[in-house]
């Protein structure tokens, strides 16, 4: 799913909505959630988001990509499906969203438990880009198919040596140190040790030419 640029939106509309007061939340009991990362759907396209709370009845996100109030969204967190909700203010601040069925946070902050190899990972978003995963002094030309500030997983040829450990280099962001988790035939999941900060991610994810750089 392709991003359309926050440029081409006129961010006037965007800051619009009234914030509810206490903290201006949306209903229930409200958790400070700074360090957690989701996804955020919409009729132009996904990206990450930070999430700042969250309850029973909603969530404050941040996220680069322009939202509108009563606005229909997806709204996706680690080791759960994508849930419905709707945009009800936003700001510089910040975005409140409800969701269309009332949800447990008790279950949305604690993610099933791993079982049989599996275990609840952080959203990830499909790109398209090229690449570079480095070895020392050799490189192998490489597909970044799906990414999270943790890990993508890269599309490579069948002769790419067996490497544990590369550093991707993804146009327009810093070399990123990064570890085999699983290989299979043409493709591979690598783990980054140091996180891709949300900023620099976030801004390189609502970027077109740089997420879908493989299909030209």
């Amino acid at each position: 799913m392709k991003i359309i640029p926050s440029q081409d939106f006129d961010d006037s509309r965007r800051f619009s909505g009234s914030a509810p007061a206490e903290d201006r939340r949306i209903s229930g009991e409200r958790i400070i959630t700074t360090l957690l990362i989701g996804r955020v759907v919409t009729e132009y396209g996904d990206t990450i988001c930070r999430i700042r709370n969250v309850s029973n009845g909603g969530a404050k996100l941040e996220t680069p990509l322009p939202l509108y109030p009563d606005r229909p969204i997806y709204f996706e967190m680690r080791g759960h499906p994508p849930m419905a909700a709707t945009v009800r203010w936003a700001n510089e601040q910040g975005v409140g969203i409800s969701f269309d069925e009332p949800l447990d946070h008790r279950q949305l902050l604690n993610p099933p438990l791993p079982s049989r190899g599996w275990y609840a990972r952080m959203p990830r978003l499909d790109v398209a880009s090229l690449a570079l995963a480095r070895h020392g002094a050799l490189a192998e030309t490489v597909c970044v198919a799906d990414i999270n500030p943790r890990g993508a997983r890269i599309l490579i040829g069948e002769a790419m040596p067996p490497w544990r450990e590369v550093t991707l280099e993804l146009p327009q962001l810093p070399p990123r140190r990064s570890l085999l988790c699983w290989r299979r035939e043409v493709e591979m999941g690598i783990y980054f040790p140091e996180p891709i900060p949300f900023g620099s991610l976030s801004r390189w994810l609502t970027d077109q030419e740089l997420r879908f750089s493989a299909l030209g």
